[in-house]
């Protein structure tokens, strides 16, 4: 517990900000996260699996033995027609989910998020849980999540009267997903299922998952937008990183036009974060570029984004808040037209998939919702 409040590695904090003040309120729920926690730690410092040690010798359990204290404390009961319908439970087999997620492990997900369904079901229906609201959200963002990086259909409705009350009152979805650490693989990481043939770009965008996330967490409370440092140390290198990748209009085709436009929505989210920051030292790009090229990309090959169609509009809300007249009239109809086939067809169901990717609300959302009536009309 020292180590995930004390630590200022990126990757634990969602289990300190997220996981741990609602794994307070069950045991099965507290057992799975320190499990993970456990894992995360000894993959960090490289110490064996059987039985790890901290940077102060304490002796932290074998992460296998916790998680079986889950499994053990939800099997003794799911069968109860009181206990095995708490939110506790609901919450200990999301987590079970989530991080079958974290790891790729799809049959895995597949059958914690069916077996939350049967629960959820027996309980009376998904409105049963309307008032736990970060359990919600959680439910939520993990449903969204997997269908972008599994291709399977959502499980779950949008609450959008909860998503409305959370736009209204500036807040950001909670950001649930634990990130690979620095020393991960390839294969560890969930941009990889995105750019397989692109390794270079997959690391690119876990740093930039970690930065957002870092940004999003902080938001709140308003001093990360007078930290300089931060921007320096954590957006301007992405940044560079982003424009040195950058692959010329003629040599794109059908394998690598997906990337190329997720590396141009990258260069748009960073340079919109960056604008916030108190001081501009640093050269910001000229956005107009990015859009100009990602429109011509998208015309050309939008109808071949067949995979991912969640970071298709992603990008294409990305492109819409830089472009104007036809060109943001464009854009707004592909995320219509893209949203129509994921079944999202209400605002707060379309722009889901975009804020529950790489986004933060507190630069973007006022800049979309000039978006709203382009993409509502039709």
């Amino acid at each position: 517990m020292h180590t995930v409040y004390m630590s200022p590695e990126p990757h634990l904090r969602p289990f300190r900000d997220t996981w741990l003040p609602l794994a307070f309120s069950d045991s099965a729920l507290f057992y799975e996260i320190l499990s993970h926690i456990a894992l995360e730690i000894a993959t960090t410092q490289m110490l064996p699996f059987a039985l790890y040690k901290d940077s102060d010798r304490r002796s932290i359990p074998n992460y296998l033995a916790l998680h079986s204290l889950a499994l053990r404390s939800i099997n003794q009961r799911i069968a109860d027609p009181v206990t095995g319908l708490s939110d506790g439970v609901i919450s200990t087999v999301l987590a079970f989910a989530c991080f079958s997620h974290s790891a790729k492990d799809w049959k895995s997900y597949s059958m914690h998020m069916d077996g939350l369904l049967a629960i959820i079901k027996a309980k009376g229906g998904i409105h049963e849980i309307d008032h736990n609201r970060i359990v919600r959200l959680l439910l939520l963002g993990i449903d969204v999540s997997a269908s972008c990086f599994s291709g399977t259909p959502r499980r779950f409705p949008t609450p959008t009267p909860l998503l409305t009350s959370l736009r209204s009152s500036s807040q950001e979805l909670p950001w649930w997903l634990p990130l690979p650490h620095s020393l991960s693989s390839h294969h560890s990481n969930i941009w990889a299922i995105i750019f397989p043939h692109d390794n270079a770009l997959a690391e690119i965008f876990k740093g930039l998952s970690a930065t957002i996330m870092n940004v999003r967490l902080e938001s709140d409370k308003g001093a990360i937008w007078q930290d300089e440092d931060f921007a320096k140390s954590w957006l301007d290198p992405l940044t560079y990183r982003l424009l040195e990748s950058s692959v010329g209009i003629e040599n794109i085709h059908s394998g690598n036009f997906l990337a190329e436009c997720c590396r141009l929505g990258a260069l748009i989210l960073l340079a919109k974060v960056r604008r916030r920051f108190s001081t501009h030292t640093t050269r910001l790009i000229f956005t107009g570029l990015e859009t100009e090229k990602l429109l011509r990309l998208l015309k050309t090959y939008a109808d071949q984004w067949i995979v991912f169609k969640p970071m298709l509009i992603w990008v294409s809300f990305l492109g819409a808040i830089g472009a104007e007249g036809q060109e943001r009239e464009w854009f707004c109809d592909l995320i219509r037209t893209i949203g129509e086939q994921l079944m999202a067809k209400e605002w707060d169901e379309i722009l889901v998939y975009a804020s529950n990717l790489l986004w933060v609300g507190k630069v973007l959302n006022e800049e979309c919702e000039r978006l709203r009536p382009f993409i509502e009309r039709g």
